[in-house]
């Protein structure tokens, strides 16, 4: 007779059970307190993975005083902008942040927004020293503005001021729905959530300290990055929500630090900027009828026949909703008619169809208006509405932008204005004791001796027209050369620098584009009003493109659109 197996105690049957469990959660704890003492950076944003965050700053000792350094080469190393660790009394300090066109890109950095904004308030509050410190970062995204936030909120902000929506496309990546939100209150969870993603999910993981390609704006440019997420109406959608998601959390942390936040409504050029692609799902007889009237729009509009070009415009919307030149031919066509209020509308269209969009799309700046409505310590800067009311009744255009984004010295000193008046209006930095009127003196040019003129920086004006090139932007090219040319040949343009190209060689490279792109434009004139052309006259500028331009990359910059 065997002998009973003898059970154990329920006692020990729980402690047994709980041990592993016990010694897991510590093992977990210690992991938790490790990883929050270690400095190191983990994303935890539940629709991207960035890898590896690294600062933009350093801290260096000078005088026997601390001071932040930025030192990223994308935050505008070269401007060497350096600011106290501890604020120092009396001080207000107000951060910019942002990308390019908040940068003031590619101005000298003392023609600024922020420069001019700076001056501006050191007037209005004589009795305090003012930093207006600038952050912003080259093609940055919200989601990588988040990590120079991240960071300057805790440095003893009086006002932070977001300018940010332009370059949101700008990163390959897939959007594959979101992670919880719960990893954001654990170090521990985010560590594994990072690297679980970069293997899990690669195609939806960034690299955190800087963007992938070393020349980065020229390649998505090229590879045309920019339509992957927006030809996709999920993906498109994801763009969006990943922009009102970082937005928000810059608000909620923001009001966590108590520290006002400005956000700035994004202004771009509409009347100046055709759509960089244009697309047409249409095949058949149906494309062919649609290419048909679109012509005849073009022909009227060359014709000076402005409302039968609208109506044959609105004939070729009506077959194909979605095509961008579309509504940006009509919106001229409607400028010339003087129903100015529509052609802003159709402009605006235009540039949220583009299917290559380098320009805030205008579902962002409605998202800033709502978020900007909903805090209690968000003021909105409505630069939009600003730029718009300055070029009335004319949509905004080469009047106040260099380019698609990029405002001009007028569009910095505007920003800068409606900052400064906003600021004062709202109270936000205390009730200015010196004057309540934006003062700006401009600093005289160092070989002139004159105000800072763009138009006459030659090394500028030539970086601008390669991006026009670069984009396809003819009737740009035309504009901006023959600019620069009537400006040389009147003994303007600053002395180009030592290892700049002389003024002889600047002269004969806007010359050669000038005429190849003004050739290009009158033969395109006469093709479509059936006068008498140089049938080779695409090829020819194609094999510029080919063979100068973009010798490496040409094909699948000229993808058919």
């Amino acid at each position: 007779m065997t002998r009973a197996k003898q059970e154990l105690p329920l006692e020990k049957k729980v402690l047994f059970a709980l041990v592993p469990t016990l010694v897991l959660l510590g093992l977990a704890l210690i992991a938790e307190l490790v990883l929050r003492v270690l400095p190191l950076r983990f994303s935890d944003d539940p629709y991207l993975n960035l890898t590896s965050p690294s600062s933009i700053f350093s801290e260096v000792e000078e005088d026997g005083a601390s001071y932040f350094h930025v030192v990223h080469p994308e935050t505008y190393r070269s401007r060497d902008l350096r600011f106290t660790v501890e604020k120092p009394e009396n001080t207000l300090r107000v951060f910019c942040l942002g990308g390019s066109a908040s940068a003031g890109w590619p101005h000298p950095p003392d023609e600024i927004y922020s420069e001019y904004l700076a001056a501006a308030l050191q007037e209005a509050f004589p009795e305090r020293q003012v930093e207006v410190l600038n952050v912003s970062a080259h093609a940055w995204a919200s989601y990588r503005v988040r990590q120079v936030f991240d960071e300057v909120v805790r440095m003893d902000p009086d006002l932070m001021i977001l300018y940010s929506g332009n370059n949101e496309f700008l990163e390959r990546r897939t959007y594959r729905g979101r992670t919880a939100g719960i990893t954001r209150s654990s170090r521990l969870l985010q560590f594994i959530s990072s690297h679980g993603r970069r293997w899990l999910q690669p195609e939806n993981t960034l690299r955190g300290g800087n963007r992938d390609h070393r020349l980065h704006d020229r390649w998505t440019r090229v590879e045309r990055v920019a339509r992957e997420l927006r030809q996709d109406p999920e993906q498109l959608a994801k763009v969006g929500e990943h922009f009102a998601y970082t937005v928000q959390h810059m608000v909620d942390e923001a009001s966590r630090h108590d520290v006002p936040l400005m956000l700035v409504a994004v202004p771009v050029n509409l009347r100046d900027w055709y759509p960089n692609v244009s697309i047409n799902e249409l095949t058949g007889s149906a494309l062919e009828e649609w290419r048909e009237v679109f012509e005849l729009g073009r022909r009227h509009s060359l014709e000076e026949r402005p409302e039968e070009a609208v109506e044959a415009f609105d004939r070729a919307i009506e077959l194909e909703p979605l095509h961008a030149a579309s509504f940006f031919h009509r919106g001229r066509a409607l400028a010339t008619l003087g129903r100015h209020e529509e052609a802003l509308e159709a402009f605006r269209k235009a540039s949220d169809l583009d299917h290559n969009p380098f320009r805030a799309l205008s579902s962002f700046n409605q998202t800033l208006r709502l978020l900007a409505d909903r805090g209690d310590d968000v003021i909105l800067l409505d630069a939009e509405a600003a730029f718009v009311a300055a070029t009335a009744p004319h949509a905004p255009g080469f009047d106040l932008f260099l380019d698609y984004v990029h405002p001009s010295k007028q569009g910095n000193l505007l920003i800068a204005r409606a900052a400064f008046e906003t600021i004062v209006e709202s109270g936000v930095l205390g009730k200015p004791t010196g004057t309540r009127e934006f003062v700006h003196e401009d600093v005289p040019h160092e070989d002139t001796g004159a105000p800072y003129d763009e138009r006459q920086d030659l090394r500028m004006q030539k970086s601008l027209i390669g991006l026009f090139e670069l984009m396809h932007q003819y009737e740009g090219v035309v504009e901006k050369t023959a600019d620069t040319l009537r400006m040389m040949k009147g003994g303007g343009g600053y002395p180009p620098g030592d290892k700049e190209p002389t003024r002889a060689e600047y002269r004969t490279y806007f010359r050669k584009v000038y005429d190849l792109h003004a050739e290009y434009l009158e033969m395109e004139r006469k093709a479509l009003l059936g006068e008498e052309h140089d049938p080779d006259y695409e090829e020819k500028l194609k094999r510029y493109y080919r063979e100068v331009l973009l010798p490496e990359d040409f094909e699948q910059h000229t993808e058919a659109e």
